[in-house]
Parts: C-alpha cells; structure tokens; sequence
C-alpha cells in the first residue's frame, strides 16, 4: 500500500502526542509557501494536548492545527479514562472506561466532545483528503459524527480498531465495516492485505483499516 500525500489535507483524530502528526506534515509539504497541505489534529487528553503543542514548536510545523477536543457523534463534554503510564491508551468507550478504571494508576478527566461535523464546519476547516482515526474503542461514534463529511468529500481513511477483548473487537469492527460499506468504501485490512467486507469482517478485529 501506498500513499501520495503531498498538498493534502489530513485530520489526525486522536494524535496523542504527535507522532503521526508530524510525519503528515512533513509528507504533505509545508503550508507556508505556495501550495502544500495542512493537517488538523485532535487529541483531548490535557497532557497529550501539551505534549502535541511542544513537538509542533519544536519541529517548527506551520501547516498544523492542534485542537484540544473529543471527537465523537455529540456536543458537550465527557469523561475521558486513561492509565497514568500509558496515556496513549485513553478512552471515552463505556467498557475501554469501566476496564481502565479499575486497574491501578488509572485516573480520570473532563473533555470536550464534538463531532467532526461540526468542528469542520465551525473552524472552517478545509476539506479532507484522508482522516486517521485512532480513538480507543470510540470508532462507531467518531465516523456516526462524520456522516457530511463522508457525504460531501469521501476522504480516505485509516482506522485502528480496538476493544476490550476478542470478542468486542469482533463486535466493533463488524460495525465499523457494515457502516463503511453502506458508504461504498473499498476496505482493505493492513496487516493481512486481505479485502474486507461484512462477512469476513472478523479478519480485521486486529489492526488498521485502510478504506477508500
């Protein structure tokens, strides 16, 4: 699989501390001249959101955007789970939460949520070429609050599927597929390079989804 980035439009959902944020930017060509892309990236987690901020002044990226929300299919806010050593693994997904929260070091925040819908369109943001999303278990909800911008520009999209177990994998990427295909997108699983539809969807409960 490969990818043409250059002069596009990224949004980065859940960029955690930047890691993909900055490889974006560097593929896509610098906003500060003629041409080049832009990225957007959200990640809610206060320290992460800090953390995001300093790698974009370090590296000196003028082609991204960092917003410090949630996104999901909803306005207002929410409470975010995460484990003190590994803030990467935060989560708004009720089972992800309930899991996170009784093991030890766990702690818990109030985030702003709202939907790429909205954000797109309040921040004017330019139109995708291709979202990342990374949300932990919150995938259903994140693409449910993306259904205009599926509508109007068909980005591509690269997606990490996760769940508490197995079997709640399963159960999301089954979701996750069967929405995607309602949308005629190509869905290829990244790790297998197999073709996935709604029937063979269990091949996919490990891993990313590129779709297109």
């Amino acid at each position: 699989m490969t990818l043409a980035l250059g002069d596009q439009t990224i949004y980065d959902v859940g960029a955690y501390k930047g890691y993909y944020t900055l490889f974006f930017s560097r593929a896509v060509g610098s906003g500060g001249g003629e041409g080049g892309g832009k990225i957007v990236a959200f990640e809610p987690h206060p320290d992460n959101h800090k953390k995001l901020l300093k790698r974009i002044k370090l590296n000196l990226l003028d082609n991204v955007e960092a917003r410090q929300v949630a996104i999901g299919n909803e306005t207002g806010r929410r409470t975010l789970a995460f484990r003190d050593t590994d803030s990467g693994t935060s989560s708004l997904q009720e089972e992800m939460k309930a899991k996170i929260l009784h093991e030890k070091s766990a702690g818990s925040v109030e985030v702003e949520i709202d939907s790429l819908d909205r954000q797109a369109a309040a921040h004017r943001f330019p139109k995708p070429d291709l979202i990342k999303i990374d949300v932990e278990g919150f995938e259903m909800d994140v693409l449910l609050g993306m259904s205009e911008t599926i509508r109007n520009h068909k980005p591509k999209l690269y997606i990490e599927i996760h769940g508490v177990d197995a079997e709640s994998k399963i159960a999301n990427v089954r979701k996750v597929v069967e929405f995607l295909s309602g949308w005629t997108y190509a869905i290829h699983h990244v790790e297998s390079g197999a073709m996935i539809n709604p029937d063979n969807s269990q091949i996919a409960k490990e891993g990313h989804l590129y779709c297109t």
